[in-house]
């Protein structure tokens, strides 16, 4: 969608800082809450029909509200926009460049509904071809980056099988045909690491991402605090990356220390992971819990059940704790999740925007993503006041303190923080993963 598509805005891939896309510049009418946005005068749809502010007005109605917060879009005509929201936002300017919010043509998507690809498109590519296994992108000719843009054209080739895609790669970049082809791989087969790791086109790709082991708080026994904290404690996590992805690094927060800058490194470096003085025996016995079996799911990737299995391993070695461990596709994993069929599962915590507070959000009751079931007021109250805070030392703070709660219950356990294995064709010049770990193709020079 990143290509594709485009917003008022567009997000800086190393700084993840706004930056003017359809809309030439804006202005903050009142911080946080309200704005008014100047529309480029040269700015087109793939199919040349000129992006006009009722098309701007639809695409952003369609979105009711953000995490809660109503938004307001009027027509100031004169090629101008006003945006409001119903309360402050932080950082709301940066979702603005997020795909949810990208610029539609008005007439074409309600003709063709929300479920299908429009035919044209505001970004810096258009899709040409699509099918259950290829998608065929071209560039746009009526984008106003398109003297800029190298590639002419870009196919996303589906192949689920990680060894079939490293022998795609190894095989096709070497083909000599009319046309010069450049190839990038995502997602290599992990489990050959050692084997490859001498590749020069190997480039493990850190991104912002954290990959947890969430304990389902309606489970009788994970429901204990300390139950909780003695799984984080009897996880081996540089065992796990040992045997596992060697190019990962260890997670014992849940905010990456790469997301942003610097900064987030004030966070994790105070941030300690709490201990239990009691063995397991004595947790179970001072609160009249049974050595019950619990199921971990997981999504059926090789690696994935490699992880599960070991901690499977660690678990009973070090807590005589029966862990049954399900591989599940993506769909019935949704399920699972939906109908509360699971006590443990792994999963992948990403920013869109590389916002500290929404490693947060997701433990906030009531919230979709909230998959441990859990409710503390205290959490939520000072995760509100940092966002509410202007002075930008004072709001780390605030998510600091808010973090270190999470910790102290051991809501969910971090493992690590997510690398990307990716290889890239040694004859491209420049190309890189963003730090939500998006492949922009305008940004690739060959």
């Amino acid at each position: 969608m990143n290509n594709i598509s485009e917003g008022l805005v567009k997000l800086d891939m190393e700084k993840f800082q706004p930056k003017p896309a359809i809309a030439s510049n804006w202005e903050e009418i009142e911080k946080d809450k309200e704005y008014i946005f100047s529309i480029r005068s040269n700015a087109y749809f793939s199919n040349g029909d000129r992006i006009l502010n009722e098309d701007i007005v639809y695409s952003l109605e369609r979105i009711l509200a953000l995490n809660s917060i109503e938004i307001t879009t009027i027509d100031l005509n004169n090629r101008k926009i006003k945006i409001s929201l119903s309360e402050k936002l932080d950082n709301f300017i940066s979702y603005l460049g997020t795909p949810r919010f990208s610029i539609v043509k008005k007439g074409t998507y309600e003709f063709e509904g929300d479920n299908t690809f429009p035919s044209c498109f505001s970004g810096t590519f258009k899709i040409k071809y699509v099918d259950s296994k290829i998608l065929v992108l071209e560039k746009n000719p009526y984008h106003r980056l398109f003297d800029e843009i190298e590639l002419d054209k870009v196919t996303f080739i589906k192949i689920t099988n990680a060894l079939e895609r490293l022998n795609f790669f190894q095989t096709e970049s070497q083909n000599d045909d009319n046309q010069i082809n450049y190839y990038f791989l995502n997602h290599g087969p992990v489990s050959m690491y050692e084997e490859l790791k001498g590749m020069e086109e190997l480039n493990p790709t850190p991104v912002m991402g954290t990959i947890v082991l969430t304990l389902n708080h309606e489970n009788e026994l994970l429901r204990n605090i300390n139950v909780r904290k003695m799984i984080s404690l009897a996880i081996d996590r540089e065992e796990l990356i040992r045997k596992t992805e060697p190019y990962l690094k260890p997670a014992y927060s849940l905010i990456p220390k790469n997301i942003i800058d610097s900064k987030a490194e004030f966070i994790n470096d105070l941030i300690q992971i709490p201990i239990v003085s009691s063995s397991f025996d004595e947790v179970l016995e001072e609160n009249n819990l049974n050595r019950s079996s619990l199921t971990l799911i997981v999504i059926n990737h090789e690696h994935q059940i490699l992880k599960a299995r070991l901690i499977k391993q660690q678990l009973k070695q070090q807590l005589n704790l029966d862990i049954i461990v399900k591989p599940l596709d993506w769909g019935n994993y949704v399920t699972a999740i939906d109908e509360q069929n699971y006590d443990m599962l792994c999963e992948t915590w990403n920013s869109e925007i590389g916002d500290i507070a929404s490693y947060l959000f997701p433990l906030t009751s009531g919230n979709t993503f909230n998959t441990s079931n859990y409710n503390n007021p205290k959490f939520e109250s000072l995760l509100m006041e940092g966002i509410n805070t202007e002075d930008n030392m004072l709001k780390l703070q605030k998510y600091q303190n808010a973090e270190q709660i999470l910790l102290d219950d051991m809501v969910v356990v971090p493992l690590f923080f997510e690398t990307h294995f990716s290889f890239f064709d040694k004859k491209i010049k420049s190309i890189k993963l963003s730090k939500n770990g998006i492949l922009e193709v305008e940004s690739i020079h060959i």
